[in-house]
């Protein structure tokens, strides 16, 4: 008998027609040869709470020019990945209603 259902968040719970590397890409102008390696590289030790994403973005925010502040590039960010997946959220509300124990697991920056 199934007691617990354990949802990811990017792609499960929060859904994107494009991720970010890709969208700020194109929006930008930057190859995305030029963003893969921050997200290949010392993005990888945010996910694992390894190194602080704001600081680790002091040394990594020339590769995106963004000529604002880490604060603005984040929000534009985290605002461009703000897309809940309502339906699995209606469905996490009914596992719940029968009882089911409903968590998150994921990999995120801090």
């Amino acid at each position: 008998m199934i007691k617990a259902v354990v949802f990811d968040v990017d792609g499960v719970l929060v859904v994107n027609k494009e991720i970010f590397s890709e969208m700020y890409s194109k929006k930008h102008g930057i190859p995305t040869s030029e963003l893969t390696p921050f997200f290949t590289g010392p993005f990888q030790d945010c996910l694992t709470g390894k190194v602080d994403l704001k600081t680790i973005l002091e040394t990594e925010i020339h590769r995106f020019k963004h000529k604002g502040t880490i604060d603005e590039f984040l929000e534009i960010w985290f605002k461009s990945e703000h897309n809940i997946a309502e339906d699995i959220i209606d469905l996490v509300k009914e596992l719940k209603h029968k009882g089911l124990i409903v968590a998150i697991a994921t990999n995120q920056e801090e």
